[in-house]
């Protein structure tokens, strides 16, 4: 059994990979929306999805969404 899982985390405003990786402690990648959102995909098991939130929370960051991608579709 696979624990771990794509999630799809949005935030609040622009930012740029550098804001988080210096002390990420997951792997990420980044895309960045036309209404000013940032969306942040990880691939881990959820504590790695809890430690990575914390991470996001300490850096002062507003999550609006975290969404579990399965079957290439999403779930909330």
């Amino acid at each position: 059994m696979d624990d771990n899982n794509t999630y799809i985390i949005q935030i609040a405003g622009r930012i740029t990979p550098d804001d988080i990786e210096a002390f990420s402690p997951s792997a990420f990648t980044m895309e960045q929306s036309e209404a000013g959102l940032t969306e942040l995909t990880i691939y881990s098991d959820q504590a790695g999805l809890i430690g990575f939130i914390r991470h996001l929370h300490g850096l002062g960051l507003i999550l609006l969404s975290i969404k579990r991608k399965s079957n290439d579709r999403e779930e909330i």
